[in-house]
């Protein structure tokens, strides 16, 4: 091997996302492959996210073959690392590295490194040679996006009101708790479940035509809690497939309906 041969490679991107979701993708194996830029991970059973130093988490190659990775370096939402090795057998050589640096904008500037400076076996060393910077950029503008993916909302509806004050005091006794907050002097919000919003917004001229629906695994009991709070249904209906859907209707007109 040249011994001027560079064999630490880097890449660094700042992704618009916080750090602790972000490491979630690294730490969790069952989801590095999405984000591979390599491509060269196929899959991961579930259940091995990394917690630790010592941890050793199995992933299937794109050829089919299984590799163990030693966790050699972890700080929680900060930095992992991990050595791959044949099943069974000792590291080979090189190291994986990801570490996260939180900012004062929001974004967290991750920097990938690719170290394979101890790895001496013949056969892997065109592989390793290969593995240049623009690779470990591809990977992570690839969890760049996967991030992003990762914060959407899985739901954030919203309802337009003439009178934002009573429409408040209505929805609170309808989700049986105050707005969750209150980003400006028009929204009130609500977070149903995580990822899960509904709001109120002061939009007069399009006031009294909202039609939202949600499903959830606790339609009967939580009927009977708003029932509890004063509120009657509009409309009780059960379909062919056995769904029951409650739909309530606010003062304005705006219907709000539960699934289940």
């Amino acid at each position: 091997m040249n011994s001027d041969e560079q064999r630490v490679v880097t890449s660094s991107l700042a992704i618009a996302a916080p750090a602790e979701t972000i490491f979630e993708l690294i730490a969790d194996p069952e989801r590095q492959p999405t984000w591979d830029g390599n491509d060269n991970l196929a899959q991961a059973t579930s259940g091995q996210r990394v917690h630790a130093v010592g941890d050793v988490f199995t992933m299937t190659l794109t050829m089919g073959q299984d590799r163990e990775n030693h966790v050699v370096e972890f700080e929680e939402g900060r930095r992992i690392a991990w050595r791959p090795s044949e099943v069974g057998r000792p590291p080979l050589g090189h190291l994986w590295r990801w570490e996260l640096e939180p900012r004062e904008d929001g974004t967290t500037l991750v920097t990938h490194t690719y170290d394979w400076t101890d790895l001496t076996d013949e056969k892997r060393l065109s592989r390793a040679r290969a593995t240049t910077e623009d690779k470990l950029a591809a990977s992570l503008h690839r969890l760049a996006g996967a991030a992003r993916a990762m914060g959407l909302p899985g739901l954030f509806a919203g309802i337009s009101v003439a009178h934002l004050d009573a429409a408040t005091a209505w929805y609170e006794r309808l989700f049986g708790e105050p707005a969750t907050f209150r980003p400006n002097d028009v929204e009130a919000v609500w977070e149903l479940a995580p990822q899960r919003s509904v709001y109120v917004e002061l939009r007069p001229e399009h006031a009294g035509h909202g039609l939202v629906t949600v499903f959830v695994d606790d339609l009967a009991e939580r009927v009977a809690a708003i029932t509890g709070r004063g509120l009657v249904p509009h409309l009780d209906e059960t379909y062919d497939n056995g769904v029951r859907k409650v739909t309530y209707r606010d003062p304005e007109g705006n219907e709000f309906g539960f699934g289940g």
